[in-house]
């Protein structure tokens, strides 16, 4: 898993970063943070990298529930 900043922008005291994720198998997948009034690159850094695990698990529920929705029989009645 890595990641690479795109961009960086600022507005006032946020500072805005774009980032690529490559969650190799997972795929990629690229965001938009928001750092408000950073105090250091290292703060930064550890934000992107606590994001990182964020998305991750959101790609593996999106993945889970994609095997799911073929099990749903639909216009089946079934009793209660």
């Amino acid at each position: 898993m890595t990641y690479k900043i795109l961009t960086t922008r600022q507005q006032e005291q946020i500072l805005f970063t774009e980032v690529e994720y490559d969650f190799e198998k997972n795929g990629k997948v690229i965001v938009e943070m928001a750092h408000f009034n950073p105090q250091s690159k290292e703060e930064v850094e550890t934000n992107i990298t606590n994001r990182a695990q964020s998305e991750l698990q959101k790609l593996q529920i999106i993945e889970s529930i994609n095997l799911l929705v073929p099990e749903i029989e639909v216009n089946t009645i079934k009793p209660i």
